[in-house]
């Protein structure tokens, strides 16, 4: 994910393609089930840390 973080939010400037072109609905709900998943976890692992 990390990699398409440049193209998420400028798009391809070379090309000047802009991200809405490059990504789908389906890809952001994707990051964003996926970014759901690793907040819960850390949240989680923070909760147990804390006792």
């Amino acid at each position: 994910m990390a990699e398409k973080r440049a193209s998420a939010v400028y798009g391809d400037e070379l090309k000047l393609i802009p991200s809405s072109i490059l990504f789908d609905r389906s890809q952001a709900e994707d990051a964003l089930r996926l970014a759901e998943k690793v907040y819960s976890t850390c949240l989680k692992l923070f909760e147990n840390v804390k006792g």
